[in-house]
């Protein structure tokens, strides 16, 4: 199972996910701790001002109201547009290409770019009905926009995947958008700091995104990197 671990969960929610042995307690977790994570998304989205931070919002509400398959369509729909609107009609290739290149390959001021893309991988795998080959038992997008009415294809947990990557995305991406375009008092918010420009830059690159403030990215991308480990271990 690819869980998607940039910016959300909190950290104790992602000790325990790496404490669990088996898919199936993984699985357990997350539908133990749906709330916990949707407060977690909500909590780094508030202060964002880009509609794809509204749109995951009502995702986030689609799914506590028990709508789990609107929840994952939209949440599915805000992971491809960004992914367009960032890289273009060929986005889907080039950034599932990205989220799978080695992590230590990677230089540290991409690591949390990196992060946030790695789910790609697998949200990206296409299937079609009546090939012969069993849907992915994971969240995918194509799966969720071109199969709809396949049993199984719409779960609360599948649901709560995709939310969390909407989420991550627009926290880690939505600056880079040219056309909403960032603003310094947001972005300072969003960062947990004071102003736009901060220390971490050196570590994120020249546009101050920084590290969730749950987690930080002190330390070399110390916390960066054990995250995108986490993320690669929860196969």
């Amino acid at each position: 199972m690819k869980v998607p671990l940039a910016w959300v969960p909190r950290s104790a929610i992602v000790d325990a996910l790496l404490a669990s042995d088996t898919l199936q307690e993984r699985a357990l977790l997350l539908d133990e701790r749906l709330t916990d994570i949707l407060d977690d998304c909500e909590a780094v989205l508030v202060d964002i001002p880009h509609e794809w931070a509204k749109e995951c919002v009502a995702a986030i509400s689609a799914l506590r109201a028990g709508f789990e398959g609107p929840a994952q369509s939209h949440a599915g729909n805000i992971i491809d547009s960004i992914v367009l609107r960032l890289h273009g009609r060929n986005g889907r290739d080039r950034a599932k290409a990205r989220a799978g290149e080695p992590f230590d390959g990677i230089p540290l001021r991409l690591a949390s770019e990196s992060l946030a893309l790695r789910p790609l991988y697998r949200a990206f795998v296409k299937w079609w009905p009546g090939q012969g080959d069993p849907p992915p038992e994971h969240f995918a997008r194509h799966t969720t926009a071109h199969a709809v009415g396949h049993p199984g294809l719409f779960h609360r947990r599948h649901a709560l995947v995709a939310v969390m990557f909407a989420t991550s995305l627009t926290v880690q991406f939505w600056d880079d958008d040219v056309d909403a375009g960032p603003s310094g008092p947001s972005c300072a918010r969003v960062a947990g700091r004071a102003g736009r420009w901060s220390t971490a830059t050196y570590a994120t690159g020249p546009s101050g995104r920084n590290a969730p403030p749950t987690w930080g990215c002190s330390g070399q991308g110390h916390q960066t990197r054990l995250r995108s480990q986490a993320e690669d271990r929860l196969e």
